[in-house]
């Protein structure tokens, strides 16, 4: 009996010791606007969020609240914009996501601290039903 609660005392530990390791970006309670697409499904868009939340994840202290699809329009105007963010590119589809996040309140690098960053754009780019490609982020 003794035994069986040491080991569980020594997992418990281990386990809170992860989770205070676990200082990267939060992308637990990010809201996810889809908007109106004919020509991405859901799936098409949700593989493309999950290369954004990868990315966030490494973004220290910072808190991801929101991802919103801008539009087919937009996406059909960047695709070129995207081929040529990499040599020898060629893409056939292009998806741009604007975001909300709230950066670190400490340690904040670049951006001022404890502050909602609005309008912040994602594009990834793929060829056929390929991955998607997260090529650049920013404003």
């Amino acid at each position: 009996m003794l035994f069986k609660r040491k080991r569980f005392g020594i997992v418990f530990l281990i386990l809170l010791l992860l989770q205070g390791c676990s200082n990267g970006g939060d992308v637990s309670k990010v809201q996810i606007d889809y908007g109106q697409s004919s020509i991405y499904s859901r799936e098409d868009m949700d593989s493309a969020i999950q290369k954004i939340k990868e990315e966030f994840k490494t973004w220290k202290g910072a808190k991801l609240l929101s991802v919103s699809y801008t539009d087919d329009k937009r996406a059909e105007e960047e695709l070129s914009y995207c081929n040529e963010l990499k040599d020898g590119a060629d893409f056939s589809e292009c998806i741009v996501f604007e975001s909300v996040f709230h950066s670190p309140k400490k340690d904040s690098g670049a951006w001022n601290p404890d502050q909602d960053y609005t309008g912040w754009q994602w594009y990834l780019a793929r060829s056929g039903k390929e991955d998607w490609e997260l090529l650049t982020w920013g404003y």
